[in-house]
């Protein structure tokens, strides 16, 4: 009667201890190699029988004949430690170690959750968003330049214009003093030619052309 009220006390108590432990969390990265230490000392592993350690998918003690993983990428260290050579993402989750003594009581109980960080992933989709930023930087500087481009163009035209503008204006101008020129050159000429009539002299022409006219009558009469 008191042997399994015992067991189940015993039983309650071994699990209350595994409830009870802390868990450490470890993040790696794919092919890095990983420690979990037991944190054993020397003196403590002169008391100790064996050293468990559990995993979802691994099942590994120190009374087993191969102390290695089956995967063959980790194995368990005298000191009770699991040593992973290069993890895998398939090695993340919650690894459970436990010691026992010579009587088969478990002395220690310790649990390590492993994160193993898939940086072929990470860096793929840095890829793919490296490879979606350049096109749009792409993009965005042909407009830009395209931007400069019309501006230089139209900042070209602008001065061909106005240029056409003062050149024109300029002949204008020119055309204008010209005329003046001309003008002024014509009023000359007739001035050179223009003979100012005067009185006096026109009625003494007038006279003596009379006074010849009747000498000439007279003449004739004899």
């Amino acid at each position: 009667m008191l042997v399994p009220v015992c067991l189940s006390i015993l039983m309650m108590m071994m699990k209350s201890d595994g409830q009870g432990a802390s868990v450490e969390t470890v993040t790696a990265h794919i092919g890095d190699a990983v420690l979990l230490s037991s944190d054993l000392q020397e003196v403590e592993l002169k008391r100790i029988t064996d050293i468990r350690w559990t995993h979802p998918r691994l099942l590994i003690s120190l009374l087993s004949d191969d102390r290695k993983c089956h995967h063959g990428r980790c194995e368990l260290l005298r000191n009770g430690s699991l040593r992973f050579s290069r993890v895998q993402t398939t090695d993340s989750g919650n690894y459970k170690l436990q010691v026992f003594d010579a009587s088969g009581m478990r002395v220690k109980v310790k649990q390590y959750q492993l994160e193993v960080d898939d940086v072929n992933n990470s860096n793929s989709s840095n890829t793919r968003i490296h490879a979606a930023v350049v096109p749009v930087s792409m993009v965005f500087v042909h407009l830009l330049l395209l931007f400069v481009i019309l501006f230089v163009v139209m900042k070209r035209n602008q001065r061909k214009r106005t240029g056409q503008v003062q050149e024109n204006m300029y002949e204008v101008m020119h055309n204008l003093h010209g005329n003046k020129r001309k003008e002024e050159k014509v009023e000359r000429e007739e001035e050179s030619h223009y003979v100012p009539c005067h009185p006096a002299v026109s009625m003494a022409t007038r006279t003596t052309t009379r006074m010849s006219a009747g000498v000439e009558a007279n003449q004739s009469w004899f």
